[in-house]
């Protein structure tokens, strides 16, 4: 498994730094002179939701359901904190299209600690992604477990089924927030290679081999510091974040997701 830096883009936002905070929690604003029933509901412009621990139908279903109650709530922002090291794929895929369907809703995505495998689905498909400096987001592609908890191994078409609504959702969740569809891709499947390149006016992208070998033939050259490839093919990709701006240097030697 590959351990990348990465600069997050994303706007300031305020979130929960206690670990004890609700699940949904946000300080309800009174109206001082309600003049209907809509003036007494509780007006606030942010909550925070928390997706912690195994993602299954459980951990989907309670999602909804606090989506439903930040509505009540009167919120224009949902802060999204997850922590988790996955689960089922079929329900990170559900909590997928919901977020990416939440079109009154300004959803950032709060990583502080990890959002690996189904995390990462659920990181992407927010509005934005804000990590902290020692936060990992990635490793996701799939894996079957037998009845008796072993890890099993997959044949090439099984596999292959496996990853394509993976792939699929990721591609199109990096495609529709700005990032690199190469990178979304390379932490979920292996053979992925990515190069980080900068050419002669200081311009920046990710590129699969082939497009690297024409660059790097008319003066592109691999960026600074990075390693080269980022995504070397044989490992899957996962990001140690930084919560930075996208002109701030890159730490730790590695690659970015930009915007």
């Amino acid at each position: 498994m590959q351990t990348l830096s990465a600069v997050l883009a994303g706007s300031p936002c305020l979130f929960a730094a206690d670990p004890a905070v609700p699940v949904l929690t946000t300080p309800p604003v009174t109206a001082t002179a309600p003049a209907d029933a809509a003036a007494t509901r509780p007006n606030t412009s942010a909550v925070v939701i928390t997706v912690d621990g195994q993602i299954d139908d459980y951990t989907r279903d309670k999602m909804f359901r606090r989506f439903d109650q930040a509505r009540a709530l009167g919120a224009k922002s949902v802060i999204l904190q997850i922590n988790t090291y996955g689960g089922l794929v079929t329900a990170g895929l559900d909590m997928s299209r919901f977020l990416k369907a939440q079109n009154d809703l300004h959803v950032i995505a709060y990583v502080h600690d990890k959002a690996i495998s189904a995390g990462a689905m659920i990181a992407l498909a927010c509005d934005e992604i804000v990590m902290s400096p020692s936060a990992t987001i990635g490793d996701a592609a799939p894996i079957s477990i037998s009845a008796s908890g072993q890890l099993q191994g997959l044949g090439a078409a099984e596999r292959a089924k496996a990853e394509s609504p993976i792939l699929a959702d990721f591609r199109e969740s990096a495609e529709r927030h700005g990032y690199s569809p190469l990178l979304a891709e390379a932490m979920v499947a292996v053979g992925r290679v990515v190069y980080w390149v900068e050419g002669p006016a200081g311009e920046r992208q990710f590129v699969g081999e082939q497009e690297y070998n024409k660059l790097t033939g008319e003066g592109w050259k691999a960026v600074a510091g990075a390693p080269s490839p980022v995504a070397p093919g044989d490992l899957l990709l996962d990001h140690l974040g930084r919560n930075s701006r996208r002109d701030v240097p890159v730490a730790r030697s590695a690659g970015v997701i930009e915007r």
